[in-house]
């Protein structure tokens, strides 16, 4: 019988807490699912449109951001990404902020970023991935 409140209860003991500027946030340890359709429009997923840029991107990553930490975070989140001059979140530093996030509220890792389209079978590394180099038994 496969238990699927084995992975949920893995899930919500994951590592919840991020530090960034010296500010140190709790993300949710879940999200519903209308909450990551801004992840996937910005990436661009299902859309013929493409990933979204400029002004929309911005927008779809603090709607996220605000979305996925703890109430009592999103107060100091909006102050931080406030912040001018060298100080300011870069997109990088934003980008990586919320890859992660998005990742400990799936459950699971990414897949690959710009570096390989979302349709591509290879990874990063060059490698193919498959269902058995994938899932935990074949490491067994």
């Amino acid at each position: 019988m496969k238990d699927f409140d084995v992975e949920r209860r893995r899930r919500l003991a994951a590592p919840r807490e991020f530090t960034i500027a010296g500010e140190t946030f709790t993300r949710v340890a879940g999200a519903k699912p209308e909450t990551l359709l801004a992840w996937a429009e910005l990436r661009g997923v299902n859309s013929d449109a493409g990933p979204a840029d400029g002004p929309d991107a911005i927008a779809l990553m603090d709607r996220l951001m605000h979305d996925l930490l703890i109430p009592q975070d999103r107060e100091r989140w909006a102050a931080l990404r406030a912040v001018d001059g060298d100080d300011a979140l870069t997109i990088a530093d934003i980008s990586d902020v919320i890859s992660w996030v998005i990742a400990g509220v799936m459950g699971r890792p990414l897949e690959p970023s710009s570096s390989s389209p979302a349709s591509s079978p290879t990874t990063p590394s060059g490698t193919d991935s498959t269902d058995a180099s994938s899932s935990p038994e074949a490491a067994e």
